[in-house]
């Protein structure tokens, strides 16, 4: 009897594929580490300000230089997004003007020195510039390149930087909603702008990291194929 005709492909298939999950297990691993010293990184940001220099976290400090930079590396990664993969422009575009629109917010304290909310119109000019762009591209393709966005890799970490800047530092970092009612007020004056700008350092971070991703995944763009001009093709006379 031939044996050898009734083993199962099973344990070869097993086999071929244990060299993938094992760089899929390594991969993990190794995000999990970055990510984890990434944290560290906010929270070393954070005590530099509060601890070493002893001051407020605010306008100038080093907690909120660090999340104006990582928003604008944000922004600028989707545009770069948006360069090298046309197919997906108008929504990388869209995205970009979004964080563009939360930068000119976060930097309000500056635009305060010109008028009082002034950061409004810069960033109600790149909402409509972003809108507009991203309308030419047409609605479908528009869709698609958000539905290619949400089945992507920079998608968890991009929600969950948006939940925690937007929802949870303003909620759980609120002192009205939570801290006033269980710290007298001094304390609360002083703990809550480290907490809550902490929290939005985190968030920025992890949608630093997001549009990294998203920056990564994407195929570089292939040079160009320079068509021959009408006088270098020979004529066939025959």
């Amino acid at each position: 009897m031939n044996f050898a005709a009734n083993q199962s492909p099973v344990p070869r298939l097993a086999a071929a594929a244990a060299p993938d999950d094992a760089r899929t297990v390594l991969g993990a691993a190794a995000e999990f580490m970055l990510l984890g010293l990434l944290a560290v990184g906010v929270s070393l940001v954070t005590a530099t300000d509060a601890v070493l220099l002893d001051r407020q976290i605010g306008e100038g400090s080093l907690t909120e230089s660090a999340q104006h930079a990582l928003l604008i590396g944000s922004m600028l990664l989707f545009g770069l997004h948006a360069w090298r993969h046309p197919a997906s422009r108008g929504a990388s575009v869209l995205v970009a003007g979004f964080l563009g629109c939360m930068t000119v917010r976060e930097l309000d304290g500056f635009l305060d020195r010109v008028a009082h909310g002034c950061w409004v119109w810069p960033a109600l000019l790149i909402a409509a510039a972003a809108m507009a762009f991203a309308g030419t591209q047409g609605w479908h393709r528009l869709l698609a390149g958000l539905a290619e966005l949400a089945h992507s890799s920079a998608y968890n970490p991009m929600l969950f930087g948006l939940l925690i800047v937007l929802v949870f530092s303003r909620t759980f970092g609120s002192g009205h909603f939570l801290w006033y009612h269980i710290l007298d007020e001094s304390t609360v004056r002083t703990f809550k702008p480290v907490f809550q700008e902490g929290l939005e350092l985190l968030g920025y971070t992890f949608l630093f990291y997001g549009a990294w991703r998203r920056w990564r995944s994407s195929p570089r763009l292939p040079h160009p194929i320079p068509r021959p001009s009408p006088e270098s093709v020979p004529l066939d006379l025959r």
